[in-house]
């Protein structure tokens, strides 16, 4: 068989024309399908980033709600927690009011059945004596025997052209031991009514109250707190004032066994009463177990204080005051108080009774 050399050529060369076209085809699909993939490859990282970042999401949201539902749980916690803490402070609160309120009656009350005990026993006076009816020497005979002597030294400070008159007459006295001259003020507990005398002749009284009225209620006015002293002293020891109320009661109706300040005005004893009284209120107040240092250190200068004007108006006050500082050495020695509260209240007394 004879080929011809020309059309073999041509087909030669149209073979390789086709095969480099199919080249250029096989590489232009290769390039597309690199493409392809290339834009697969983006479409599915941009999936996965955006899947990512849903993820990131929903777990940013996961958290914000956990930490709000944690804030909601940690302040329903604390609301449950606060409402006891609220309750009891209620609660505490609505004691305090209440345990004020109750100072309040209590004190109110005290004032009252003060205040009318005294006018209780200035009644009695009356009806004893007709003290109202009679005149002004009737009134000054009716203190017989030393009440009559006290009272008159009440009276010369009183009638004396000046204060310092009245107290020169009182030192330089020559008629309670004529012919001789005595200190009245070294030989008698007259405090009181140097006193009295001073505050009638300071304040503008006069004109409103009679020399002798104003002496009698004094005595009256200090029964009333000796009475208060009573009541305030039985609610501290029970912690109620009904208490204190049971004790008035029965103070009033021992009344002759407890005072004879109705017809025994210017006895030393009832000058000196309420203060012993008072003395033992604030004592009783510094024995507390809860009394802070505050109040314990105003309860001492209260009884320093009582204690010096109980020895100043009686001159008997050591006699009571004995059996009070043994008993309180007793009480320490049996072991029911601090050494320090028995020595401190021990020696407010005794200084006061070593320096008298």
């Amino acid at each position: 068989m004879i080929v011809d050399r020309s059309s073999y050529d041509d087909h030669k060369a149209h073979a390789r024309r086709r095969s480099n076209v199919l080249g250029l085809r096989g590489q232009r699909n290769w390039k597309v399908f690199d493409l392809h993939r290339m834009s697969g490859a983006r479409y599915r990282s941009s999936a996965a980033q955006q899947s990512k970042d849903d993820s990131s999401d929903k777990q940013e949201e996961a958290s914000v709600d956990k930490s709000s539902e944690r804030k909601h749980a940690s302040k329903d916690v604390g609301m449950v927690q606060d409402e006891p803490e609220k309750e009891f402070e209620r609660k505490r609160s609505a004691v305090s009011m209440t345990g004020m309120s109750t100072v309040a009656v209590g004190l109110l009350l005290a004032l009252i059945l003060g205040y009318h005990w005294s006018r209780y026993l200035k009644l009695l006076h009356e009806n004893y004596l007709w003290f109202s009816n009679i005149g002004d020497l009737e009134r000054e005979l009716s203190f017989q025997s030393e009440r009559g002597l006290y009272y008159s030294y009440y009276k010369q400070v009183v009638d004396a052209r000046t204060w310092f008159e009245g107290m020169y007459s009182l030192t330089h006295d020559n008629l309670t031991e004529h012919p001789r001259m005595i200190n009245i003020i070294e030989r008698f507990n007259i405090f009181q009514e140097i006193m009295a005398a001073t505050l009638y002749r300071v304040l503008p009284i006069q004109k409103m109250w009679e020399p002798v009225y104003f002496y009698i209620d004094i005595v009256f006015a200090l029964h009333g707190v000796y009475l208060v002293a009573v009541y305030c002293t039985a609610w501290l020891l029970s912690g109620s004032f009904m208490a204190g109320l049971l004790s008035v009661v029965l103070f009033g109706f021992n009344r002759q066994d407890t005072t004879r300040v109705d017809f025994t005005i210017p006895l030393r004893e009832s000058w000196a009463y309420p203060f012993i009284f008072t003395q033992l209120f604030f004592v009783t107040l510094c024995l507390k177990r809860e009394v802070s240092a505050i109040k314990q250190r105003v309860a001492l200068s209260f009884v320093f204080l009582s204690t010096l004007l109980f020895v100043l108006f009686w001159q008997f006050a050591q006699f009571v005051l004995l059996p009070e500082v043994i008993a309180l050495f007793g009480i320490w020695l049996l072991g029911m108080l601090p050494k320090e509260k028995v020595m401190v209240l021990s020696f407010s007394i005794l200084h006061v009774c070593y320096h008298h």
